[in-house]
């Protein structure tokens, strides 16, 4: 897919990458959820980089990119009990605006949605 179609589809794409070593790190997105009518948003950094920093400034500048392109407002969904990506998105300006139950494979999971007003 090109950029030009994922802007038109109100999706967006990135790769992270380390500017000192030029190492790929990780990627992060958004997307329009037609589902909820909002946009969705994830980060993913690979695990041998984890905890330093990464994610954070992925996060930012994905932040910074979606209000560029008129997204006013980012989601994502995980479950409650990955503290650390709870406190990555809070550090970002996300707060958490609900609490609810999914199934995951055999069983139901407590997740948190979490919010940033852009």
């Amino acid at each position: 897919m090109t950029y030009d179609r994922r802007i038109r589809e109100n999706r967006f794409f990135a790769y992270i990458r380390d500017d000192e070593t030029g190492e790929y790190v990780g990627d992060v997105n958004y997307q329009y959820n037609r589902d909820n009518d909002r946009y969705e948003c994830g980060v993913l950094i690979d695990a041998k980089y984890r905890g330093k920093g990464y994610g954070k400034a992925a996060i930012k500048l994905l932040c910074e990119t979606a209000k560029e392109n008129g997204v006013k407002e980012l989601y994502d969904e995980f479950e409650a009990d990955r503290g650390h990506v709870l406190k990555l998105f809070e550090s970002c300006g996300f707060v958490v605006c609900e609490e609810k139950k999914w199934k995951k494979f055999d069983s139901m999971v407590n997740g948190v949605t979490v919010v940033k007003k852009l």
